[in-house]
């Protein structure tokens, strides 16, 4: 049950991503929030958030799901820590709630559900390698999350910085973009 959940909110998550590259002027909207930091120059942090599936879909009807790519286009790896990062995200009313990058720990039931294959692929990075970009997976309580985010902090404690993603890189609230 809890495996079909997940594959389901994976499948929404490409199919709107999708659906964002060969848009046809319909009346969907998408927000984008991309974020980027003088200090961690030339890596970018990106999400885009369908609002009526964030709000529609939980992952074992607890949680809703971001997914944040980091691009990395430095020669330098960039270090991850699932113990000292953190995400919080905020809405338009200022509510803030921080994210779980470390959901085996949280959900162990739920976690040995999935397959080896897909725990690879939802486990928070040690690494984003130089030259290279990974997916992240941020889970956020679904009881006190019931709007669409606009801002999105993104502390990585191995640079000890935190990257504002939002509007024009971090600076306002999230792009809506016509799909």
């Amino acid at each position: 049950m809890h495996m079909r959940i997940l594959v389901f909110a994976i499948g929404v998550f490409f199919t709107t991503f999708l659906s964002s590259l060969f848009a046809n002027g319909g009346s969907d909207k998408t927000v984008e929030l991309e974020g980027m930091s003088n200090e961690l120059a030339d890596v970018v942090f990106l999400t885009r958030i369908d609002p009526e599936i964030f709000l529609l879909t939980a992952v074992s009807d607890k949680y809703r799901v971001l997914c944040i790519t980091i691009e990395n286009n430095t020669s330098a790896d960039l270090d991850l820590s699932v113990d000292k990062d953190s995400v919080v995200a905020e809405t338009d009313s200022g509510h803030q709630q921080s994210g779980v990058l470390d959901i085996y720990r949280r959900e162990p039931a739920f976690w040995d559900s999935l397959s080896q294959q897909l725990r690879k692929k939802v486990e928070y990075p040690k690494t984003v390698p130089s030259n290279e970009q990974e997916i992240i997976f941020v889970f956020f309580d679904k009881s006190s999350m019931d709007a669409v985010p606009i801002k999105l902090s993104y502390t990585i404690g191995s640079v000890n910085k935190t990257v504002t993603i939002g509007q024009g890189g971090g600076t306002g609230p999230g792009k809506t973009t016509a799909e």
